[in-house]
């Protein structure tokens, strides 16, 4: 952290495991007192050598670190030896992973389901974890990747009303997204 905030410099830490990968960034981030100061950026799903699939939290951190560092804003990243034999995606593959929602946009919740089969969200009866998403006439929730909290979205016909976290447990709202 000494080299990224003395001198600006980019640095990439690679680890032995994704255990110390995540390690060496809560030990950065610890160190230079802030919690974005370093990237956690994990292999994806199938890379080579892997026994098994990352889950939702981590593949949620990837999506996030992989955000950052085609915006030019990731300093530090921590991340495995296994990802100098792993394709990440150019900037328009990032860009095709999210999209932009807001209050008072119009936007048919049709085409929102749509996008989100498309994007490999799951169905459920109510959202309780990451990846799932629902629909009970119009409101849409969501729990995405990158959040420690679903999203319930609320149309009146196609514009959005509202969007805001709440808590999958009680239901109720955390706060409004702006």
């Amino acid at each position: 952290s000494y080299l990224h905030e003395k001198n600006k410099l980019k640095v990439v830490f690679f680890a032995d495991s994704v255990e110390n990968a995540e390690k060496f960034r809560d030990d950065a981030n610890l160190i230079a007192g802030k919690d974005d100061i370093c990237d956690l950026l994990l292999p994806g799903e199938n890379y080579p050598y892997c026994s098994g699939d990352i889950d939702d939290e981590r593949k949620g951190s990837r999506l996030v670190a992989l955000e950052r560092i085609m915006a030019g804003k990731a300093g530090i990243i921590s991340t495995t030896y296994r990802n100098l034999f792993e394709k990440i995606p150019g900037k328009d593959g990032v860009k095709d992973i999210k999209f932009k929602l807001k209050t008072g946009m119009t936007y048919k919740p049709e085409k929102l389901i749509e996008k989100f089969v498309e994007k490999g969200f799951e169905k459920a009866d109510s959202v309780e974890n990451i990846g799932e998403f629902s629909r009970k006439g119009s409101i849409v929730d969501i729990y995405p990747y990158a959040s420690e909290y679903p999203l319930r979205i609320e149309f009146f016909g196609d514009e959005v009303e509202s969007i805001r976290y709440f808590d999958p447990t009680s239901q109720k709202k955390i706060e409004a997204v702006k």
